[in-house]
């Protein structure tokens, strides 16, 4: 995600030195100054950013993405998506917009066509209860299911979903 926001701005991760650390440690290097950034891909709440703000929130600014740059990315890329950080999440001055990859379940290949027909059709009838059980769901919807993936769908889901009428 980093390669294709940071594209539409003009630059690239050649560009930076990157550094490819968990994100405790990465929120430890900032803390300590031996990094400038850090990127975070995870849902907010994230723990580790929690942490960091816990004790240096004045000292902490989330890069907001120009909201008109995240409606191209958006719409060239359906899988990522944005929204409106409020600033009360982590303690910081501002809102900010984030952008955030939507919620997919990946399989090996090789599953079978049924296996991936069933869980698809689970997945897809009992997403309200996957939303009350995972916070990080509640987008979740059975439209998003079949038109947002990043990948290749498995011919197993794809089937289900073409039976369920989200796709054609």
């Amino acid at each position: 995600m980093a390669r294709v926001v940071w594209g539409a701005y003009g630059f690239s991760v050649d560009d930076v030195k990157a550094t490819y650390i968990s994100y405790a440690d990465g929120v430890s290097a900032l803390k300590d100054g031996k990094v400038d950034a850090v990127l975070v891909q995870s849902a907010a709440p994230a723990s580790a950013i929690q942490e960091l703000c816990a004790t240096n929130a004045s000292d902490v600014v989330i890069v907001s993405v120009d909201e008109g740059i995240a409606k191209e990315i958006n719409a060239s890329s359906p899988f990522y998506a944005y929204k409106t950080l409020p600033k009360n999440v982590y303690g910081v001055n501002t809102d900010s917009i984030v952008m955030y990859q939507t919620i997919m379940l990946v399989c090996n290949k090789s599953m079978s066509e049924e296996m991936a027909y069933n869980i698809t059709k689970a997945c897809v009838q009992n997403y309200k209860d996957i939303a009350t059980a995972q916070p990080t769901a509640k987008n979740f919807s059975p439209a998003s299911a079949a038109l947002t993936a990043p990948i290749d769908s498995h011919p197993g889901a794809i089937k289900y979903f073409k039976e369920a009428g989200l796709i054609k």
